[in-house]
């Protein structure tokens, strides 16, 4: 999905502006950083890609980490992936040692995540 040289990142063959090629890497599931922001890449039959910057201001970026499509987490937090607002809004009640995602991005699953304390569906805690 996204290529660097030394002047440039690009995704899909086309230019992302004010990206620094320097500190970008990929951090798995079609999102990247470069050291001060998060970008998330998207794919559709109309521009077959685009990149956008992703909202996180509670992220620690030296250790977020991406889990799946869904979800994340950092030294403090675990965060969902808000995927039509394009951010990463923290799970209050979630537990960051103890988080674990689902082996399966099955939709129809009832659970698609849990910690010590709750399991998850959807980035909320399930009763």
């Amino acid at each position: 999905i996204y290529a660097k040289d030394n002047k440039s990142v690009y995704i899909r063959g086309k230019k992302i502006e004010n990206v620094n090629p320097a500190s970008f890497s990929s951090l798995g599931y079609g999102f990247a950083d470069d050291g001060s922001e998060i970008y998330g890449s998207s794919f559709n039959t109309y521009d077959f890609g685009y990149e956008f910057q992703i909202s996180c201001a509670s992220c620690n970026l030296s250790s977020f980490v991406i889990l799946n499509r869904e979800y994340a987490k950092d030294s403090s937090n675990v965060f969902y992936y808000d995927s039509r607002n394009h951010e990463f809004t923290p799970i209050e009640q979630a537990d960051v040692g103890t988080f674990q995602v689902s082996d399966t991005e099955d939709i129809h699953k009832a659970v698609d995540a849990q910690d010590k304390n709750h399991s998850y569906k959807d980035g909320k805690i399930v009763p």
